[in-house]
């Protein structure tokens, strides 16, 4: 069969389309894509023909294929396809001879053998091959399809896909320039389009080294690898920098719109990666790796959960909508990454329950846990987290006092307790959290409580007490926070902040360098300071400013 159009009139795209059909495939033998082009060399080309071929076959290439001569690589190929039915394409030839100089390495084979070659030149595509052949002609897009294509790849990100009204008339004038070349469109279309595709190096070296692109090399981390592997396409123009430090680092970069949709073409076709704007197909299960683009985080599909286990690689990941009919998938998804190091999951509502029990062998590199959802009781497999340093638990409405449960994990240095705790009281016993920093309880409606055993929280540096209503006593053992630098109150009863103000509490609490009171008012927020202590430190003079999202 032999195909010809234009240049950019979509022949290499529509073989494409056939070559890489899995149904089209599994009715071969064994398959082959050769790019020929004005200049090739006969023998590089039955190089890469028998390369292709072993491949298709996942059989081993012969380790002398550079240095076999024209003779041998005649004498393999026929021998290997003469007993086989195959499918060979032949893209972008220029030349007829070129079918005389390949004829004698393509045997008629099985029959129903199949070769597909794509041309400019309708005399090339023609010709007379002395076999049975087919000729398709491609015609370039009518004016209403050419446009009609330009818009669903220019104006994507507009709803209906349709072309706004005050650019209609130079968008017009910019397809009618592309004489219905498909090429020229999606060209023009990718550079008219509105993207936002700035990324740090550091965060793209992460990226790389979370899929395992980056090798290992003796003396050097992996991130200093994947910084050659940046400077390199940086070098070849494959990656823009967009801006440096004043040393010449570059601090942020962006691929090329063209050169990503080519990316991304070239990885669609070959089953590597598939990339989704707002929802996933089926598909899923038949690439090797997904990138899912959603504004608030990945949405939560039975489909998504289930394929979620197949993404080894993945560092980090963030779950919204979650249900609690995806809690036992999701719990066994999730065990399978063993590299992940932050997991995130958000219920779809405040009512629905985070259904996380079923779970019991948790990624090992577990730092960072971020649960917003009700937790009928906290989770058992997270006091085998050893490596945990942050843990938020929002919305989980527990009846058990949460620290008991939790309170032995030996890196925890953050804890946020947001909405998690119907409980009156809560009690940090002796020895309880031995590396946690950092405390917030906000939104704790019925607690009116807080004891502090001396030796618990020994290495605590920051309180945070936000909207408990019922809370109107200073935490009891709170002079046992020798460490303890600021203290901060935000929406709280006036009881609890008279007491900060002054009184016969005061010496349990005067050690604390900063104690500060956020108070809501008809202007916004006002801060006071409570503390009496002189501190030189200018940080803690600036505390007004840091008035954090937890309110």
């Amino acid at each position: 069969m032999s195909i010809y159009g234009m240049g950019g009139s979509g022949k290499t795209t529509l073989v494409s389309s056939i070559y890489n059909n899995q149904n089209v495939q599994s009715n071969f033998d064994c398959y082959a894509w050769i790019t020929v082009s004005q200049a090739y060399k006969i023998q590089e080309l039955f190089r890469s023909l028998l390369k292709e071929l072993f491949e298709s076959q996942k059989e081993l290439v012969a380790h002398d294929l550079r240095t076999m001569e024209y003779r041998q690589l005649v004498e393999i190929l026929v021998d290997y396809l003469e007993r086989r039915r195959y499918f060979i394409v032949l893209d972008d030839v220029w030349s007829i001879s070129l079918w005389w100089e390949i004829r004698v390495a393509l045997p008629e084979g099985v029959k129903s053998s199949r070769i597909i070659l794509t041309t400019r030149n309708e005399e090339i595509a023609s010709f007379s091959y002395g076999v049975g052949s087919f000729i398709h002609h491609i015609q370039p897009l009518q004016k209403d399809e050419a446009w009609s294509f330009f818009c669903r790849i220019a104006f994507s990100y507009v709803k209906n896909k349709c072309c706004p009204n005050e650019v209609s008339k130079i968008a017009r004038l910019i397809v009618s320039k592309c004489q219905g070349l498909p090429l020229a469109i999606v060209a023009m279309g990718v550079s008219c389009r509105k993207r936002d595709s700035f990324i740090k190096p550091k965060r793209l070296f992460r990226l790389w080294i979370a899929e395992g692109f980056v090798a290992e090399r003796r003396g050097m981390t992996l991130e200093e690898v994947a910084e050659t592997y940046f400077m390199e396409l940086v070098s070849q123009n494959m990656v823009q920098v967009e801006e440096r430090r004043d040393c010449g680092r570059p601090t942020l970069c962006r691929m090329h719109d063209l050169l990503r949709e080519l990316a991304l073409s070239t990885s669609e076709s070959e089953n590597f990666c598939l990339v989704y704007e707002e929802s996933v197909a089926t598909e899923i299960c038949r690439v090797r790796r997904l990138s899912i683009h959603v504004i608030n985080g990945i949405e939560a599909t039975d489909e998504i959960v289930k394929q979620l286990g197949k993404l080894t690689q993945l560092q980090k990941i963030g779950f919204v909508k979650i249900t609690e009919e995806h809690g036992t998938e999701l719990c066994k998804s999730i065990q399978k990454l063993k590299l992940l190091n932050t997991l995130s999951l958000m219920v779809f509502d405040a009512g629905e329950t985070l259904k996380m029990d079923a779970m019991w062998s948790p990624p090992p590199l577990l730092q960072k846990i971020n649960f917003i959802g009700k937790l009928e009781k906290v989770p058992l497999w997270l006091g085998a987290l050893h490596l945990l340093t942050s843990l938020c638990l929002r919305w989980s409405q527990l009846t058990e006092d949460p620290p008991t449960c939790i309170h032995a994990l030996p890196r925890v240095s953050k804890l946020f307790l947001i909405n998690a705790y119907n409980g009156r009281k809560l009690y940090f016993r002796k020895e309880w959290f031995p590396k946690l920093k950092f405390l917030t309880l906000s939104t704790l409606q019925e607690l009116n409580q807080v004891t502090i055993e001396e030796g618990a929280l020994p290495r605590l540096q920051s309180l945070d007490l936000v909207r408990c209503q019922e809370l109107k006593m200073v935490p009891e053992g709170i002079k046992h926070l020798i460490n303890l630098q600021k203290l901060y109150l935000a929406d709280a009863q006036k009881e609890l902040v008279e007491q900060f103000r002054g009184g016969a509490d005061r010496p349990k609490f005067q050690h604390i360098p900063e104690i500060g009171n956020h108070n809501k008012t008809n202007d916004g927020w006002n801060y006071e300071r409570l503390s009496s202590v002189s501190v030189n430190n200018d940080k803690y003079s600036r505390a007004g400013a840091k008035y954090r999202h937890i309110i």
